[in-house]
């Protein structure tokens, strides 16, 4: 079986400097990907380094696959429509519940 990672670089400078910025500001992660592997690896390293995994918006069309949506809940994933700018409601409720995060001091990621 072929591996996925063979490696991974962590700047252990800048991580630490990040993680001692977490605690006095809100720090949105916005990983550019074709997949949710970054995710998942950043999830790794944060755990690794003591770091607070932050919750990621993820699409709902990964809610329903039972590894990667068992994977991305358990590394503190949310769920969402990808496109709600015509639902008033939904748009409503996903803006407070955002904001519901981020004055809880939780870190927020895109995947």
């Amino acid at each position: 079986m072929k591996r996925t990672v063979s490696a991974l670089y962590v700047n252990e400078e800048k991580l630490l400097k990040l993680k001692e910025q977490m605690g006095n500001n809100p720090v949105l992660f916005l990983p550019s990907h074709r997949s949710y592997a970054d995710f998942i690896l950043m999830a790794f390293v944060m755990f690794n380094y003591s770091i607070d995994i932050p919750c990621v918006a993820a699409g709902m069309d990964f809610h329903s696959m039972w590894l990667m949506g068992k994977l991305l809940r358990d590394c503190s994933a949310f769920f969402m429509r990808r496109s709600f700018a015509d639902d008033r409601l939904y748009r409503t409720v996903f803006d407070e519940y955002v904001k519901k995060l981020v004055s809880l001091g939780e870190e927020i990621g895109r995947a």
